[in-house]
């Protein structure tokens, strides 16, 4: 079993402490789609998350001293020690991060094959058009179904890529569930 990491921005943070269990991931090389092994790992692997944190520097002054009591998490702590600056998730060690998940299930799949109950799985709310995100793309309609909040969220990443929800790209599908 190996440990992989996998990078957050803070509302995904947010998703998988709310209960998140699938992840979507585009695979980098499209022509190799279905010939390549995923670099997220595969079924009985763990990911742990990295997200935007900073140490704690009244107790410790060390941020490699180990304890993950002295980290805060800014997806869930966004004005913890505003004094100093939040370092990116990349910079995140393993031992800080408090989300470790195990891999159930890895698949290859277009991004637009996407259902209802996967893009619940991935943590979308419903949205109506007061979000507004959302509502540039869906003006015309007055609410927003999972999929339909999923491309607004895939959008908000990788819009202005080849990885853009019209593309359809290959994604890899991550079925996790969170380690006990």
């Amino acid at each position: 079993m190996k440990e992989y990491p996998i990078l957050c921005n803070d509302e995904m943070v947010r998703a998988y402490l709310g209960g998140k269990t699938q992840t979507r991931r585009p695979i980098k090389n499209q022509s190799m789609a279905g010939f390549t092994k995923s670099p997220y790992g595969l079924t009985g692997d763990k990911l742990y998350i990295r997200e935007a944190w900073q140490h704690e520097a009244d107790s410790c002054d060390d941020y490699k001293c180990g304890n993950p009591d002295h980290i805060y998490y800014r997806a869930t702590d966004p004005a913890a020690d505003t004094f100093r600056k939040w370092r990116p998730n990349i910079h995140m060690p393993k031992w800080a991060s408090r989300i470790w998940l195990v891999i159930v299930d890895v698949q290859i799949d277009r991004i637009q094959n996407i259902s209802e109950d996967a893009a619940w799985a991935e943590g979308v709310e419903w949205a109506d058009k007061s979000n507004d995100w959302a509502a540039r793309k869906y003006a015309h309609t007055d609410k927003l179904g999972p999929i339909d909040k999923f491309d607004c969220l895939w959008d908000s990443i990788y819009k202005g890529t080849e990885y853009r929800w019209d593309a359809n790209p290959w994604v890899w599908v991550i079925e996790t569930e969170p380690v006990k």
